[in-house]
């Protein structure tokens, strides 16, 4: 079944239209704009969700439906999440809005530290890489449907050897790509390299403005994060490029195989 994307997840076309590069341009000067806007905000070290929350809807030029909640199931790996909300309706399945959820310091504080800016602006440039593209959100939503079977352990492969920051090794992604070509069929192999192609792009898109901004949050209330991970430390750039190769192979077997 198809999921319709409603006018409130999306921007509308006259304000994102272009190719994939212009659409990750304008997502991330929204978030740049945003960080602008909210960087002075801080008292004590921290910013309301709420605060958060308006300034977010401020910075956008149509109305979207964002909800900002506390993740109460937040760890060390998984801080932070962005959901899309899927509502049944008369007419199918409706992409009506975004929540993200952010970790607090203190439970039911509803507050963000600024030494957690580099999360929260991490989910942000997921949310706007969102709206700004939503037909590639579409495509992704499609494509968990079509293979809601099979997508377990596509997504477990992708965890294991492709979003990873285990040591880098081209020669043996390129084999494991490989063997992972083997077990599905021409058309499937081309939505799995899409869909991986996309998320690292995202993922490169989302680390690089996270680290940026903590870095710029880190000078302005005098904070250290020495955990802090750029998008290099996952190699995005280069897992991309082999991505791209494997795709474009598949590609090239699809068409001759309509010849």
């Amino acid at each position: 079944m198809v999921v319709m994307i409603s006018k409130s997840v999306k921007l509308p076309y006259n304000l994102a239209k272009g190719s994939e590069k212009n659409r990750f341009e304008q997502a991330a000067n929204l978030n740049m704009q945003l960080f602008k806007s909210i960087k002075n905000k801080f008292s004590n070290s921290e910013i309301s969700f709420y605060t958060l929350e308006e300034y977010i809807k401020k910075s956008l030029p149509e109305e979207i439906n964002i909800e900002i909640f506390e993740n109460f199931f937040a760890t060390a790996q998984n801080p932070a999440k962005t959901n899309i909300c899927i509502d049944e309706t008369s007419f199918g399945k409706v992409c009506s809005g975004f929540r993200v959820f952010l970790p607090t310091k203190k439970d039911y504080s509803e507050m963000l530290d600024g030494s957690d800016t580099y999360i929260a602006f991490h989910e942000f440039r997921h949310f706007f890489d969102q709206i700004c593209n939503p037909k590639i959100t579409q495509r992704m939503l499609a494509l968990q449907n079509k293979y809601m079977k099979k997508l377990p352990d596509v997504i477990d492969f992708f965890y294991k050897n492709i979003y990873t920051s285990q040591k880098f090794d081209k020669n043996n992604l390129n084999m494991v790509l490989q063997e992972f070509s083997r077990k599905y069929s021409n058309s499937e192999n081309i939505d799995f390299l899409q869909f991986f192609r996309y998320i690292i792009k995202t993922e490169q898109n989302a680390f690089g403005d996270g680290y940026r901004f903590q870095t710029l949050m880190n000078k302005m209330l005098s904070l250290q994060n020495d955990n802090l991970l750029s998008a290099k430390a996952y190699n995005f750039s280069s897992k991309i490029r082999i991505l791209e190769k494997n795709l474009s192979e598949q590609l090239c077997l699809a068409r001759k195989n309509l010849k």
